[in-house]
Order: structure tokens, then sequence, then C-alpha cells
């Protein structure tokens, strides 16, 4: 930093001079790409921050209307945006012309810079129902629709990404990562974007089912997602035996069987409890993962009677009858219960159940 500090001055005017148009101060300057108009745009997220005049900048951005604009008003820069000046992004056709496009239409699309409104012509080629689908048009161009029929609003595959790595490694809240996109937007409330932080919510959880069952190669199942068994969508643990993957032949007969056993951990967590507000939260993929299948689950918890268990132990530690005798009334979930690999920590296939009552 002390070295920093006499190199102050040089840094803030470099800073400043992104305000205003830099080599361009005169005014009287041509666009660089045609050196015949005079320049009236930049672009925040070109390489450079180039500027242009209006034609070529919508040549430049035909591919890339999620870019952010500024338009110089003779004192400063002020946001502008590529729809009002007359881009419109065809879908479909990977950048290409349609030969059957439909009407314009506005669509919002939220992206790691901001929100936007972009017009968009969607492909009126029916070649197959898939090519049709508005919904498949949007996925194929990186954008997750927020709706199945007629989708106005999308998130870009950037913005799914981004936040899915910053909330596994910096537990970023989807409320603080959704305002804060409002807020590169516009940090001021003036603009009024629409409100989507339902659809964020709905389409991040989506998402991730979608990125789970892909990595785990469901989607080249011939009987399709749907066949998907109990756990399937685990990680193994490579350390714990699995016979015909990691064991040796014959490992079952040797005189050291016990070099190949499964040792395996059982705790639970009675603090992650959960009120019964009366949400019906539907699953995406039932048993599938590290959970039991809920419904299943509470069918075999109902044919077995609660038992209160008496504490033999000696010691001062009451674990047993603290959790018999804790109050539980309007909980749905009384606490978490876990298998685990003793050996690195894995959890097991269909090794995790929510408890309903103390350890039952």
């Amino acid at each position: 930093i002390t070295r920093w500090l006499p190199f102050r001055p040089e840094y803030l005017d470099e800073l400043i001079r992104h305000d205003g148009r830099g080599e361009f101060a005169s005014g009287e300057d041509k666009c660089p790409a045609c050196v015949s108009a005079g320049i009236t745009h930049r672009c925040l997220d070109c390489f450079g921050l180039p500027v242009f005049c209006k034609t070529c900048l919508l040549v430049a951005h035909q591919c890339h209307p999620l870019h952010a604009i500024e338009k110089w008003n003779r004192s400063f820069w002020e946001k502008d945006n590529l729809r009002m000046l007359g881009l419109t992004v065809e879908l479909n056709h990977r950048g290409g012309p349609c030969k059957h496009p439909a009407t314009p239409f506005d669509m919002v699309v939220i992206h790691i810079n901001g929100f936007h409104v972009v017009s968009v012509r969607f492909c009126g080629c029916k070649t197959n129902s898939r090519d049709w689908q508005r919904r498949n048009q949007t996925l194929r161009a990186r954008w997750f629709p927020a709706s199945q029929d007629n989708p106005s609003t999308v998130f870009t595959f950037e913005t799914l990404d981004l936040f899915h790595e910053l909330t596994l490694q910096g537990k970023l809240s989807a409320h603080d990562f959704y305002v804060g996109l409002m807020n590169r937007s516009d940090n001021t409330g003036v603009r009024g974007y629409p409100k989507r932080y339902d659809e964020f919510l709905r389409v991040t959880r989506i998402y991730r089912h979608l990125i789970l069952v892909k990595r785990t190669g469901r989607g080249h199942d011939p009987a399709g997602v749907g066949a998907t068994r109990p756990g399937q969508l685990t990680l193994e643990c490579p350390a714990c035996p699995h016979p015909g993957k990691n064991l040796p032949d014959g490992w079952d007969s040797s005189n050291q069987s016990w070099l190949y056993r499964l040792i395996l951990a059982v705790d639970a967590n009675f603090r992650l409890k959960m009120k019964d507000r009366g949400a019906k939260d539907p699953e995406l993929g039932p048993g599938w993962a590290y959970f039991v299948e809920d419904k299943a689950h509470k069918e075999e918890v109902a044919k077995h009677p609660a038992k209160i268990e008496r504490n033999s132990c000696d010691s001062t530690f009451q674990a047993i009858e603290r959790a018999t005798s804790r109050v539980n009334d309007g909980y749905s979930v009384t606490g978490v219960g876990s298998i685990i690999c003793a050996r690195n920590g894995l959890v097991r296939p269909n090794g995790v159940a929510d408890l309903q009552k103390g350890e039952r």
C-alpha cells in the first residue's frame, strides 16, 4: 500500500477519464468503425470501452444483446439500452435470420450485469414440435425461461451458474444476490424494474435439479429420467468397499475379509427443526439422492409406535432423556438423522431422513 500511495493521483485521473470522452473530448470526433458518423454511444462490456455511432453499435452488438450501453448527452454518459435503439434478437438460428419470424416481443432478461428488456423474435419455422416451442428456443439461447408456456422472463445460464457458485462458497442468500443484480441495473430505484424474485427462486431450484440429473448421466437412460432409482444421484464414497469396482477377486473368501468391511457412522441433529406451516413443497427427485423418499418414510415410521427409551447411563449426559422429553408440538420435523462413511464422512445414498419425534 505504501508503494502505491505516490501513484494515487495518477490512478484517480484514469478513473475520472472513464466518466468523460477521453481522447475524443473535442466532441467532433468520428466513429472509429465507420469514420463517418459522430460518436454517440459506448459499450461498458466490450473490451477497451469502445465508442460507436448508433449504426455501428447495432451491427457490433447483434450477438451481444445484453451488453450495457451508455449514450453521450453532451454533458455526461447516461444509461441507454439496445432495445430502444432498435436491436431485435432472433432466436433458434444461432444469430442468423429466420425466414418465418414472429412479431417482436419484449422479454425481461436477467443477466450477471443486471436487468434487461430485450426485443425478441421467436422462430416460426415449424420443422418439429420442439423447435417451435418457445421455451426450447430460449433454452437453446442459454436463457432459462421462468414459465413453460409463452415465457416473458428468462434468466441466463451465466446468472444461475454464478449464483450457484456464490451461494456454495460464500453462503450468499438468493435475496441478496437478486438485490445485487437490481442495483447493478439501477441502484437509485428510479427506473423501477419488474419484480422477478419469486421466479428467481423457482428457476434456481429447477436448474440445480437439472444439473444434478445431467451430471449423473440420467439424461442418457433410454428409459428416461423417471426411471431413476433411489439414491442414484449421489456420489459414492471411493474408499468404501464396492464389489466389482474396487475389491480384488475372491475378497469374500479371503482370510482377511475384515479389511473389506463397510464401516458406517450414525448421528442426528435435534436442532434442525421445521415448524408445520402447511406448506406443500413438491419433491423434484423423491428419494433419488441422499434423503429418503418422504411418503414411504412416513408410512414406515407410522408402523412403529413411539417408545420412551430409558436412560441407563450413569454419567451426566442426558441425550436420550432430553430427546424424548422435548416439546415438539407444531413441528413437522424434530431433527435430522444421517448415516455416513466413518472413514471419509461422505453421506450414504438414502442415508438421511427427517425425525418425527425425538430420535424416532
